[in-house]
């Protein structure tokens, strides 16, 4: 049903933030940290980073081919297009070995396997371009930056990564000197500029996996908080459901009746009670807005109607109120929010119904007639005011034989169709005059039944009631 106001989310942070303070509660469960679950999303990052990097090393090392055209002596040629394509052929194996593998603690070596491709293919071809003279060194500033920074390595395997390279690039053209002379200001110039970039990357590499670190954590604590607070509001819808009554039958009636949860904690409520002193007393009801605070509140007020109309009678249905309102509105206040609750009672007197509070209107399907007729409810809702006195008023109605009444909440009133138009309360009073002959429950399986066809998306809670009179000539159980 509306809320006065719109919603109000002030509640909501405030039970979420006791759950978390709770001693023993969400934090502590969450911070009991398992390593094993960081390096598993680790290696899942390895994975398919890994994945996209021999991607990219097969796709671009091939077109860098471009620049050897253009840049070396035409007798090298081709021995260069068998370095780029073993360069080649290694990336676009490991991608297929990527995808048909899981990741696992040896997803970090697909990184070390493109280093030593890549950087040992770039490596020895400065070999044979004047060696550390070479302007092809800095394609090693590629391999560097490309994989130390994407892969989730960590400080050590960062500086292992950046060191391979630098020692192919040293260690190969050491090996296979140049017949030029090594210039020392250029070498100077070559080694100045990887060991930057190692740094800059390495540097990188360990803010990036620190923020890897705190936000897997903290994702982690808020699945841990999120699973906990579903836990709880799984076990409020239950309880909410557990408290209703599966009363069949009252003296002189059948009864049937269905409260359909929507998907949060809802509040709606009803009851069917029946006192030591002999009393019957029904009850529907609907609590402003959804969540934990709006059950609560329902909570409250079964247990309210239950003590006031059981250890007293004589009691009208508007005095009850009254008194449930007092109790009603204290702890509104107390829950700090500003939920109301429209609510019914109605007390059976033989084939006397008479009833007070403001909620939806009773349907009542005239054995007599075949029709149905509308009874309005009226007053006003519980925990506006303080005091309900004067505010409220008693009405009584006869209920003949046969006769079926219909209590409903606006869940069913307001269910929408695709094309947003609602079920509304016209359509309702037609399916219980088409169905008003049958027993109570089969006319809340009809309804549910129709009600379900008609709506797109449950967005409510949807509950009926319904009182049916037994007919003279049959048993009707006291």
């Amino acid at each position: 049903m509306a809320r006065l106001t719109g919603e109000d989310e002030r509640d909501r942070p405030g039970f979420l933030a006791a759950g978390l303070r709770r001693e023993g509660g969400v934090h502590s469960e969450a911070d009991r940290r398992d390593p094993g679950e960081l390096r598993a999303y680790i290696n899942d990052l390895a994975h398919r980073w890994s994945m996209t990097l021999s991607a990219i090393a097969f796709t671009l090392v091939p077109a860098f081919f471009l620049l050897d055209y253009m840049v070396v002596p035409a007798d090298l040629l081709a021995r260069f297009a068998l370095f780029r394509g073993l360069a080649t052929i290694v990336p676009v194996i490991q991608f297929f070995v990527l995808r048909s593998t899981r990741p696992s603690n040896r997803s970090l070596f697909h990184g070390y396997l493109l280093t030593l491709v890549t950087a040992g293919a770039i490596a020895v071809m400065t070999t044979y371009l004047g060696g550390f003279n070479s302007p092809y060194y800095a394609g090693l500033n590629l391999v560097i930056i490309a994989i130390v920074v994407l892969l989730p390595w960590g400080l050590f395997h960062s500086v292992m990564n950046s060191l391979i390279v630098l020692g192919l690039y040293v260690a190969l053209n050491l090996l296979i000197p140049s017949p030029e002379p090594v210039r020392r200001e250029v070498l100077f110039n070559n080694l100045y500029f990887l060991v930057a970039t190692a740094i800059i990357a390495v540097a990188i590499n360990v803010v990036k996996q620190g923020l890897i670190e705190q936000e897997f954590w903290g994702r982690s604590n808020l699945s841990a908080a999120r699973d906990a607070l579903w836990g709880e509001m799984e076990l409020a819808k239950r309880i909410q459901t557990v408290l209703l009554p599966k009363v069949e039958r009252v003296p002189g009636y059948r009864v049937a009746a269905r409260m359909l949860p929507a998907a949060e904690v809802g509040g709606d409520y009803y009851d069917i009670l029946q006192t030591a002193a002999g009393d019957t007393w029904l009850a529907i009801g609907d609590v402003s807005g959804h969540g934990v605070a709006s059950g609560l509140i329902m909570m409250m007020t079964q247990t309210s109607i239950f003590s006031t109309v059981d250890r007293t009678t004589g009691y009208t249905p508007s005095r009850v109120l009254e008194l449930v309102n007092s109790v009603v509105k204290q702890n509104i206040s107390r829950l700090n929010t500003d939920r109301y609750m429209s609510l019914c009672v109605a007390r059976l007197d033989g084939s006397k119904m008479t009833f007070a509070g403001k909620h939806q209107d009773i349907l009542i399907w005239r054995n007599a007639s075949r029709g149905v007729e509308t009874v309005p409810t009226t007053g006003t809702w519980l925990g506006i005011v303080d005091d309900l006195a004067g505010k409220l008023s008693d009405r009584t109605v006869e209920i003949a034989e046969g006769d079926a009444v219909l209590f409903f909440s606006d869940g069913i009133t307001e269910a929408m169709n695709a094309e947003g138009e609602m079920f509304g309360q016209d359509r309702l009073a037609s399916i219980l005059q088409r169905h008003g002959h049958l027993e109570a429950e089969q006319i809340v399986l009809a309804v549910l039944a129709e009600v379900e066809a008609f709506q797109a998306q449950p967005a409510d809670d949807i509950t009926l009631l319904v009182l049916k009179r037994v007919q003279t000539g049959r048993r009707a159980d006291s």
